[in-house]
């Protein structure tokens, strides 16, 4: 699972900046009166970093305490040693 996310912060920036790239910034929001682009690049930009910024700060400190939460979980859920139908606290986890 580590390996995974490691590789997912690896080429994740690529694709992101490739796909920024590529964009064609000319079939954004028009002006009516003069037929210029309304929305400039520094615009644009703010939005999709933003973005990008709000998705995946919370989703790489989830990946990275995910063990944490577990272990936090296990003590507050099933810290009374035998759960439902006879079964320890350790092979609900597992």
């Amino acid at each position: 699972m580590l390996a995974f996310t490691i590789v997912t912060i690896i080429f994740l920036p690529m694709s992101f900046l490739s796909s920024f790239f590529a964009l064609g910034v000319t079939q954004f929001p028009k002006n009516k009166v003069n037929g210029n682009i309304s929305w400039d690049l520094v615009q644009v930009s703010r939005w999709i970093f933003g973005i990008t910024v709000a998705l995946c700060v919370p989703l790489l400190l989830l990946a990275f305490n995910a063990h944490r939460m577990r272990r936090m979980a296990k003590r507050t859920f099933w810290s009374s040693g035998e759960g439902k139908h006879g079964r320890t606290s350790e092979s609900y986890l597992t």
